[in-house]
C-alpha cells in the first residue's frame, strides 16, 4: 500500500510540475523572432537585420524579412511576425479601419522607437511653389499606393485642402523621383524618411531645390488628425543650400509587436535590445545616438506591457 501511495505521489507531483512547465513554456526568451522590415534596399531592412543579430547572438533564433509598413503591422497582428517596423501615423489608421486598411485591424502593439522620419516635399526653386497648396494642377512624384510615404502626403495635401487628384501624380521610388526632377519632367517629390535622404542629398547637388516648409496650422490639423504624427523642424544646413530651419511633420519609425505575445517574452526583447544599444547604434547612421529614453517614446500607439516594464527598469521610474 506505501508503495502504492509513493508511486501516486510521484505521480501527482509529475503532473503538477508538467502543468507548470505547460504554463511557463512561453516566459522569458522566445524560440523564434521574426522580423518584418522594409525592402532589401533600403532602410528598414538592414535595422531589422542588426536587431535579429542582436537576438541571434542573445540566443534567440531570429531573422528579418521584407516588407512594408502598411504589411507590416498586418503581419504581426495575424501571428505572422514577432515584431514589424512602420510609421507612427499607421497604427491609428489601421485601428480604425481607414484607408489603406480594409476594416479595422487589432493585435498589435508598440515596441520601441527605432529612428526619426521627416516628411520631405523637395519642388524645384525656379517654379514658383512655396507651400504644398501650391501644387494644385502640377506634375509632382510620390510613391506607390499604400506605402508611408504616399498615406503622409495624402494627408499634407487633406490639410491643405487638396487630393492627391489635384495633382499630376507619378508613382515610384526617391530615385526615379530624383530622375523626374533632373529630366524636369515633374516639379517636385515626396517621401517621409530620415535625414538626410541620399537621394535627396544628391537633388540639392545637381539642383536648384528646396524643401517646403508647412505653416503651423497644418501642422495642428495633421496631429489633431493622427495622434502619430510629431511636429519636427529640419535643421539649417541638413542638405546643401538649405540654409533655413523648416516646419514640418514626422512620422518616426517604431517596433510593433504581437499584442498576444507572452509579457515576460516581449520584456527579454526589449531588455536585450537596451542592453545592446551601442550595437543598436551601429544599425544606421540616423540612430549613432539613440537613447534608451528615445526608445521608450513612441507615438500613436499604447506599449506593450512587456517593453514597458523593460523601459521603466532602465530608466529608474
Amino acid at each position: 500500500m506505501k508503495k502504492i501511495m509513493k508511486t501516486t505521489a510521484l505521480i501527482s507531483m509529475m503532473f503538477i510540475l508538467a502543468v507548470f512547465l505547460a504554463g511557463n513554456a512561453h516566459a522569458g526568451k522566445p524560440s523564434s523572432i521574426t522580423i518584418v522590415t522594409g525592402v532589401t534596399k533600403g532602410t528598414w531592412y538592414p535595422i531589422g537585420s542588426v536587431v535579429a543579430d542582436i537576438f541571434n547572438k542573445a540566443g534567440a533564433r531570429s531573422s528579418a524579412e521584407p516588407g512594408g509598413g502598411v504589411g507590416n503591422i498586418l503581419a504581426v497582428s495575424m501571428g505572422k511576425a514577432e515584431l514589424g517596423i512602420t510609421t507612427t501615423n499607421l497604427p491609428a489608421i489601421a485601428k480604425a479601419g481607414k484607408p489603406p486598411f480594409k476594416k479595422p485591424v487589432s493585435g498589435f502593439l508598440g515596441f520601441c522607437y527605432v529612428f526619426p522620419n521627416f516628411e520631405h516635399i523637395i519642388v524645384r526653386k525656379n517654379t514658383g511653389i512655396n507651400s504644398p497648396a501650391d501644387l494644385k494642377g502640377k506634375p509632382f512624384a510620390s510613391q506607390r499606393l499604400n506605402t508611408s510615404s504616399q498615406v503622409v502626403f495624402s494627408d499634407v495635401l487633406w490639410a491643405y485642402g487638396l487630393t492627391e487628384g489635384d495633382l499630376k501624380i507619378t508613382r515610384g521610388s526617391q530615385g526615379e523621383g530624383v530622375e523626374l526632377m533632373k529630366d524636369r519632367q515633374v516639379v517636385g517629390q515626396t517621401a517621409i524618411t530620415a535625414p538626410p535622404s541620399a537621394a535627396f542629398t544628391e537633388i540639392h547637388t545637381v539642383l536648384g531645390v528646396k524643401v517646403l516648409p508647412l505653416s503651423e496650422e497644418a501642422v495642428k490639423k495633421l496631429i489633431k488628425k493622427n495622434p502619430g504624427y510629431v511636429r519636427k523642424i529640419l535643421p539649417k544646413g541638413t542638405y546643401p543650400t538649405q540654409d533655413e530651419d523648416i516646419l514640418g511633420i514626422g512620422s518616426d519609425a517604431i517596433l510593433v509587436v504581437q499584442e498576444k505575445m507572452p509579457e515576460d517574452q516581449v520584456y527579454w526583447m526589449a531588455k536585450t535590445l537596451i542592453e545592446h544599444i551601442a550595437d543598436l547604434r551601429q544599425a544606421h547612421r540616423t540612430m549613432k545616438n539613440i537613447t534608451v529614453e528615445q526608445m521608450a517614446n513612441v507615438a500613436g500607439v499604447k506599449l506593450h506591457p512587456g517593453a514597458a516594464r523593460a523601459f521603466k527598469e532602465a530608466l529608474g521610474k
